[in-house]
């Protein structure tokens, strides 16, 4: 199968464009992924750990059989063909010292805020990163949603992103916005350009990145200008939840954007050359 899909990679972000954040798979995303996998190979990059991007792409350990790769927390745990390729760990690389140093200024920061609701798990801990979150990641959807919209009015996450940036400036440290409620902190590179070091070595002639997002915040943004291929493509799927956007159209495979299709293996339509 690896010769008739040639050397194309459609590659996707998880929460926000395959799902919605945090929750399960659609069957009917599912199914477009399964019958795109038979024309070109496929992968996932998302912030979230190993444990919660297999819960929401399929049961089990069934993500590493889905995808031919899977790039976990910003592509620090990489699995290629169903098998772990390489995992690093933040506090190797931070030194304890900085890691309580940044763990107890948000601590204090989030200790002052007001919010309309706080739940719990503030502070996770991954093996590449430390998700923030100040409502708390025990939150329930409906929260989530609520804190969403007052974070857009508020700039909550932004604000705190600003005060980390000024405490922590020149100690090698890169803040991105993660999902609806929470931001990642990780060293210098370990954004999602991290899953470059596989894909470097797999000479593609063409990557597509599709992801809902790209802002100053967002990880992916830089990801877009160092892709190392001939040519690389980025498709914004700002409607990733509406599951009618991942249907097989005209005998190829497709993506809609805002308001045209995006044809994965063709060029043009609402696309970024980033080459």
């Amino acid at each position: 199968m690896a010769a008739a899909r040639g050397r194309v990679l459609c590659l996707f972000d998880v929460d926000g464009t395959l799902t919605p954040a945090r929750q399960k798979i659609e069957p009917e995303v599912d199914a477009f992924l399964r019958e795109l996998r038979e024309r070109v190979h496929i992968g996932v990059v998302g912030g979230s750990d190993y444990a919660k991007i297999a819960e929401q792409l399929g049961e089990g350990d069934e993500v590493i059989d889905k995808f031919d790769y899977v790039f976990a927390e910003n592509g620090t745990v990489q699995y290629k063909n169903g098998q772990l390729v390489s995992k690093q760990a933040i506090q190797d690389h931070l030194g304890e010292e900085l890691l309580q140093d940044l763990i107890n200024f948000c601590l204090n920061y989030m200790a002052l805020l007001k919010l309309p609701k706080k739940r719990g798990t503030f502070i996770e801990f991954r093996n590449g990163m430390l998700n923030i979150s100040p409502i708390g990641r025990s939150c329930t959807p409906e929260e989530r949603i609520e804190f969403s919209e007052l974070d857009k009015k508020e700039r909550i996450r932004e604000k705190f992103v600003a005060a980390l940036q000024r405490e922590f400036a020149g100690k090698g440290l890169r803040f991105s916005r993660g999902g609806m409620i929470s931001f990642d902190v990780f060293p210098e590179g370990w954004d999602k350009r991290y899953c470059l070091n596989v894909l470097d070595n797999e000479r593609f002639d063409t990557i597509h990145f599709f992801g809902n997002e790209t802002t100053p915040l967002d990880c992916r943004e830089k990801f877009l200008s160092w892709l190392p291929t001939t040519h690389a493509r980025h498709h914004h799927l700002p409607q990733a939840r509406d599951t009618s956007a991942f249907r097989p159209r005209a005998g190829l495979p497709h993506c809609r954007g805002q308001s045209s299709w995006l044809p994965l293996a063709l060029p043009g339509h609402k696309s970024r050359d980033t080459a």
